[in-house]
């Protein structure tokens, strides 16, 4: 514990931060029930970090704040990583589904093709 520092207010910051926790459960379960976070899940880990350091920096200004830079540091090419990763995957699905509904489309074309062709030749 940092010398000076009163029990009093760690245990309110950490019953804050604990009770936020809960908070934010909730929200990002809301959050994946409905999809929504698909992409983004680094940017939900970036808010819980943002909201934990949040906490620090009322107990230690300078903690906090090298505490920033270091997730920063390691968190940054995670979030541009998750993000190339991302894009990488729905690109692939819709190439997946462009392909899946082009051949659909070919399969159709050939039978309703193939169905005037048997009218026609039935006509003569």
């Amino acid at each position: 514990m940092v010398e000076g520092m009163k029990v009093e207010i760690l245990i309110i910051v950490w019953l804050v931060l604990f009770i936020y926790g809960i908070g934010y459960n909730s929200l990002v379960a809301w959050i994946e029930a409905r999809r929504y976070s698909e992409g983004f899940v680094w940017l939900m880990v970036v808010l819980g970090v943002l909201a934990t350091l949040g906490g620090l920096a009322v107990l230690n200004l300078n903690a906090a704040l090298l505490a920033l830079g270091c997730f920063a540091a390691s968190g940054t090419p995670m979030a541009a990583g998750s993000i190339w990763r991302y894009w990488r995957e729905r690109e692939k699905g819709e190439d997946f589904w462009l392909e899946r509904s082009g051949a659909v489309l070919e399969k159709e074309l050939d039978a309703k093709t193939e169905a005037f062709t048997l009218r026609g030749d039935a006509a003569r």
